[in-house]
């Protein structure tokens, strides 16, 4: 099969062109497995290799989570979107149409988390560090605990994030991202997918 770098759509054959979103130059191939499936019958009678039971736990044994691992945004509607807060650890993509105020958004949120005495780390591929601190300006908002940093590969803003540990990191946007170790152009869905994917296991 072929599938396009772009769009993701697959074809059986290969051509210039993509026919799903008309970029040149966009379609690769990919193997496909040869493997025939089996019934779960014809599996157990085969001797295949089975799985090992594990063990369960009871709910009753969970522990709560603590609500101070939580980051408050003192946007009443946003924290309760998100729980009560930006949980530690995790990954939360904010969507929209352009100009609907995400930007914005995100920027009180870094400024509400810095006057925290947190560290934050911007990251943009939309605007530049003038830009971005104008923007702070017009809100009046807290910046003297946030760094900027101007889209890069995806490979040197992992370590970048490794090194520096900040408390939240904010990329404005995932559709200006770009990494070495795919093939793939920025905004399409395989470099979405791939940066989302590996920004959350980091996280």
């Amino acid at each position: 099969m072929f599938h396009c770098t772009h769009c993701d759509a697959q074809s059986a054959k290969w051509s210039g062109k993509c026919l799903e979103c008309n970029h040149w130059g966009t379609l690769v191939e990919e193997e496909t497995s040869s493997r025939i499936r089996t019934s779960p019958a014809r599996s157990l009678a085969g001797g295949e290799k089975r799985g090992r039971a594990k063990k369960s736990t009871s709910l009753s044994n969970i522990k709560p989570q603590d609500e101070h691992k939580r980051l408050v945004t003192t946007n009443s509607e946003l924290d309760r979107v998100l729980g009560v807060g930006i949980v530690r650890g995790s990954l939360t993509l904010i969507s929209g149409e352009p100009g609907i105020g995400k930007s914005t958004l995100v920027a009180g949120i870094a400024a509400y988390i810095s006057a925290q005495k947190y560290s934050v780390l911007y990251i943009s591929g939309e605007e530049s560090a003038v830009q971005l601190k104008s923007r702070f300006d017009r809100l009046q908002a807290n910046f003297s605990n946030i760094n900027f940093l101007e889209m890069i590969c995806l490979e040197d803003l992992m370590e970048t994030i490794k090194k520096e540990n900040p408390i939240l990191v904010i990329i404005d946007s995932v559709q200006t991202m770009f990494a070495n170790g795919l093939d793939a152009t920025s905004g399409s869905p395989n470099m979405v997918r791939y940066a989302t994917s590996s920004l959350l296991e980091l996280a």
